[in-house]
C-alpha cells in the first residue's frame, strides 16, 4: 500500500514537469519494457536455465562414471598388515589407492527416454515463459488503453465545465439585467460546481490509471517522474470492421497460442516419463572395471628381517597393482510393486495432461467467442453512441438558444446538457471498448499489439 501511494505522489510530481521534459512511450515500448523487467517472467527464465542444466545432467548420464580414491594413515596397536599378512604391534603407516569405472550397457532405454523428457521439460518451460509474456502484453495494453480512455473522459469533463462556465457568465449578466430570476443563477452555479466535481473525479481516475500502468511496468523512480503515454490517432478505428469469424480466429489461435503448445508438449513429456518408468521392468546390465594399489610400512626389502629397509613407495605401488573387470546383471523380480505403481501413476499423468489440453482449448474457444461477440456489441454501441451524440449536440445548441430567449428554464437546459454529457461519456467508453476487443482478436491471431 505504501508503494502504491508513493507511485501516486511521484506521478503528481510528474504532472508539474513541463510537457517537453516528459517522455511519451508507445504501446510497443511499454510491452517490450514490461517483458524485460517483469519479475515473474525473469523467474520463469531462471526456471528455463534450471531445466537446461537438468537436460545436461541427463545427457551426461550416458557417459561412464569414473571415481578415484586415495587413503593414507597409521595403524596403532595390534593389527594385521594387509600386504604381509603378519601381525604388527608397532605403529604402521599404510596407504590404499584405487580407481573405478562403471558403465551402464543397458537399462531398458530409460536413459534415452529421460534425455528426451528433459528436452521436453525445457520446451514446456520456454512455452510457459511465452504464455507469461502474452499475459503481460495484454495487461499492459489494457492499462495503456485505460489511460487513453480516462484522458478522453477528462477532456469531455473539461469541455463541459468550460461550457457551464460560459453559461454561468451569460446567466449572471441576464440576472444582473433582471431578465432571469435568482434561482436560475443559483442553478447554473450549482451546475458549474457539479461539473468541476466531475472534472476532478475524471482527473483522479486518469492519475490512478497512470499509477496502475507504472506499477505494472515496475518503472524505477527516475522514469516515473517523466513517464507519459503516446497519444495515437484512433480515428481510423471508426472504419474498421470484423472481417473474421470466431471459428477462423480459434483455428489460427490453436497453432499460435503458447498455452496450447505447452499443454501438447506436456502430453509428450508425460508419455516419455511413462516410457522411462516402464524401462525399469527390463533387466539392467552394467560393466565395471577398476585398478588399485597400496603401501605398507611393514613391507621390507628382505621379508622377515626386522632390520631390513622398507620398500620404497614407488616399488610398492608397482608391486601391488591389481586390476578387476566384470559385468553386473540386475533382473527385477519383486520390488514392493514400486515399478508397477510408478508406471500406473505415469499413465494417469498422461491422461491428466490430455484433459488439461482439452480444458485449455475449451477456455481458449470460449475466450475468443466472448471477445468476438463483445466486439460486435461494442461496435453497435459505438455507432449508436455517435448518432446519439450528434443528435444531442444539435439539441443542446437549440436548447441554449431557447434558454436565452426564455422559452425553457434552467432545469430543462441542465437536463439536455446532462443527457449530452452522458452520451459523450458512453461514446468514449464504447469506442475504447471496441478498440480493446479488436486488439484481443488481433492478439489471438498472432498480430502485434499496437495502436
Amino acid at each position: 500500500m505504501t508503494k502504491y501511494f508513493t507511485s501516486i505522489f511521484l506521478f503528481l510530481v510528474a504532472l508539474t514537469v513541463n510537457a517537453q521534459e516528459r517522455t511519451p512511450w508507445a504501446l510497443d515500448s511499454c510491452i517490450a519494457y514490461a517483458q524485460e523487467k517483469n519479475i515473474q517472467i525473469n523467474r520463469s527464465k531462471l526456471n528455463m536455465d534450471r531445466v537446461e542444466r537438468d537436460e545436461l545432467n541427463a545427457k551426461a548420464s550416458l557417459f561412464p562414471t569414473v571415481n578415484a580414491s586415495f587413503s593414507q594413515g597409521v595403524n596403532f596397536g595390534r593389527s594385521i598388515d594387509p600386504f604381509s599378512n603378519e601381525f604388527a604391534t608397532n605403529d604402521v603407516q599404510y596407504g590404499n589407492y584405487g580407481a573405478n569405472l562403471s558403465f551402464d550397457l543397458f537399462r531398458g532405454l530409460s536413459k534415452m527416454k529421460e534425455i528426451k523428457r528433459s528436452q521436453s521439460d525445457y520446451l514446456v518451460a520456454q512455452l510457459e515463459t511465452d504464455r507469461m509474456k502474452n499475459n503481460i502484453s495484454l495487461n499492459v495494453a489494457t492499462g495503456y488503453l485505460q489511460i487513453l480512455f480516462q484522458k478522453e473522459l477528462l477532456m469531455v469533463a473539461e469541455e463541459n465545465l468550460e461550457i457551464s462556465k460560459l453559461q454561468e457568465d451569460r446567466v449572471k449578466k441576464m440576472f444582473d439585467a433582471g431578465q432571469v430570476p435568482n434561482s436560475d443563477y443559483l442553478d447554473i452555479k450549482a451546475q458549474v460546481a457539479n461539473d468541476e466535481l466531475l472534472r476532478v473525479q475524471a482527473e483522479n481516475s486518469m492519475i490512478l490509471s497512470y499509477v496502475d500502468l507504472i506499477q505494472l511496468l515496475q518503472l524505477p523512480t527516475e522514469l516515473q517522474k517523466t513517464f507519459d503515454v503516446e497519444i495515437p490517432n484512433l480515428d481510423n478505428y471508426n472504419e474498421l470492421d470484423l472481417l473474421v469469424t470466431p471459428t477462423e480466429v480459434y483455428t489460427e489461435a490453436l497453432t499460435l497460442m503458447p498455452e496450447i503448445k505447452r499443454d501438447e508438449e506436456t502430453i509428450t513429456r508425460s508419455e516419455l516419463t511413462m516410457q522411462a518408468v516402464k524401462g525399469n521392468y527390463w533387466p539392467s546390465l552394467t560393466f565395471t572395471a577398476g585398478v588399485g594399489s597400496g603401501y605398507s610400512g611393514l613391507n621390507m626389502l628382505v621379508p622377515g628381517d626386522p632390520n631390513s629397509a622398507i620398500k620404497s613407495w614407488g616399488d610398492q605401488f608397482s608391486d601391488n597393482l591389481n586390476y578387476q573387470t566384470g559385468l553386473s546383471l540386475r533382473v527385477p523380480i519383486f520390488n514392493g510393486l514400486q515399478v508397477r505403481t510408478s508406471s500406473q501413476k505415469a499413465e494417469i499423468a498422461v491422461r491428466e495432461a490430455q484433459y488439461n489440453l482439452a480444458e485449455t482449448k475449451n477456455n481458449l474457444e470460449q475466450s475468443i467467442q466472448k471477445a468476438y461477440y463483445d466486439a460486435l456489441a461494442a461496435k453497435q454501441k459505438f455507432f449508436a453512441s455517435e448518432i446519439a451524440v450528434e443528435s444531442l449536440a444539435e439539441s443542446f445548441t437549440y436548447s441554449q438558444l431557447r434558454y436565452e430567449e426564455g422559452v425553457i428554464d434552467q432545469v430543462e437546459y441542465n437536463q439536455v446538457k446532462t443527457n449530452l454529457t452522458k452520451a459523450q461519456s458512453d461514446l468514449v467508453q464504447s469506442k475504447f471498448d471496441y478498440i480493446f476487443r479488436l486488439k484481443i482478436l488481433d492478439f489471438y491471431q498472432g498480430k502485434e499489439l499496437e495502436l
